[in-house]
């Protein structure tokens, strides 16, 4: 979750009340319409020379594996693992393509037709780690895109009442953004995170 805290607060798509500590609290769920999806990946127009997804036809691209007396593929002897650079090999024949050079020449054909995951492959021995993830990242994109879920921000309002000294209305507020609509129990943690800060803001 990528939270970040602003001070403007949009029209809400959901109002609701919870109570906390006693006390009863205001939550909105705000829609954020310019969410920072950057912590998944993004997409480009130009396919780079590593790994990326193609959109048009799903598939995962990125560059062969080298010779394995190349690589880090050594046993404890100092000698090629052949049978561990197999397995790696395996793992490259299952889940990658070439990259295309046509690919790599087409900007502008395809506005935004491939996908950059965020997750770098760090060393050889992470590439089905990578895999696993960076599909799982893409799928989560391009379901964003569909609309199944959207990025939100979380507004909780404590009311305090009439202050007898001034005679004005007055509450406490605090808010988190960048919080995915189906976040299950980790938006319950939120709003009980932004409802003790309510409450210590307010000296109760």
């Amino acid at each position: 979750m990528q939270g970040q805290r602003r001070a403007t607060v949009e029209t809400p798509i959901e109002t609701k009340t919870e109570e906390y500590e006693g006390y009863e609290f205001k939550v909105e769920i705000v829609l954020d319409e310019s969410p920072d999806l950057s912590w998944l990946g993004q997409y480009v127009s130009k396919a780079p020379a590593e790994f990326y997804i193609n959109r048009i036809d799903g598939t995962l691209r990125g560059r062969a594996l080298p010779e394995p007396d190349e690589c880090d593929y050594e046993d404890k002897t100092g000698e090629v693992d052949y049978d561990k650079y197999d397995a790696a090999m395996e793992v490259w024949e299952d889940n990658y393509n070439e990259i295309l050079e046509e690919d790599l020449h087409t900007a502008g054909r395809h506005e935004y037709e491939y996908f950059v995951p965020c997750a770098s492959v760090k060393d050889l021995e992470s590439l089905e780690e990578w895999t696993k993830y960076a599909l799982q990242d893409y799928d989560r994109v391009e379901s964003y895109n569909r609309g199944d879920w959207c990025m939100t921000g979380i507004v909780v309002t404590l009311d305090l009442g009439i202050c007898p000294t001034c005679h004005k209305f007055q509450s406490v507020s605090n808010s988190l953004w960048g919080i995915e609509s189906d976040a299950g129990d980790y938006a319950d943690e939120v709003f009980r995170d932004l409802a003790a800060q309510c409450l210590k803001e307010a000296g109760l």
